[in-house]
């Protein structure tokens, strides 16, 4: 979760940290990786 608000970001992820106020792309691994161990 710290990865999640770090603001220490660059290139295409820090857009999307300055926009969201978060990494989309590594909340979005979280959420497969935790919908998938509901599926095993």
């Amino acid at each position: 979760m710290h990865k999640m608000k770090s603001k220490e970001r660059e290139g295409k992820r820090k857009e999307m940290v300055d926009k969201y106020g978060y990494d989309v792309k590594f909340a979005y691994h979280i959420v497969r990786l935790l919908s998938d161990k509901d599926n095993a």
